[in-house]
């Protein structure tokens, strides 16, 4: 399995995130660049595609999301 970490700047880099998750991937996304609208339409926008792959995504931490694009668990918890 491979992981990417992705700090995106722009709503369009959601394309890319999705088609790494598309390929089988996880990915760690840090949001902390995007205002608070567009890493909601992010969020958004990966929630589909996580829950077509019958994946899954969690809050890491503030601002930075893990999407796991199968049945691979995630597990733990971090209090915020």
């Amino acid at each position: 399995m491979e992981y990417n970490l992705f700090e995106p700047k722009t709503f369009e880099e959601a394309s890319n995130c999705a088609d790494t998750l598309l390929a089988g991937n996880t990915i760690v996304l840090n949001l902390h660049r995007l205002d608070r609208s567009t890493a909601q339409r992010f969020i958004d926008f990966l929630t589909g595609t996580v829950y077509a792959l019958h994946g899954k995504i969690e809050r890491a931490g503030t601002n930075v999301i893990i999407c796991v694009p199968n049945a691979d668990d995630i597990t733990g918890t971090i209090e915020l």
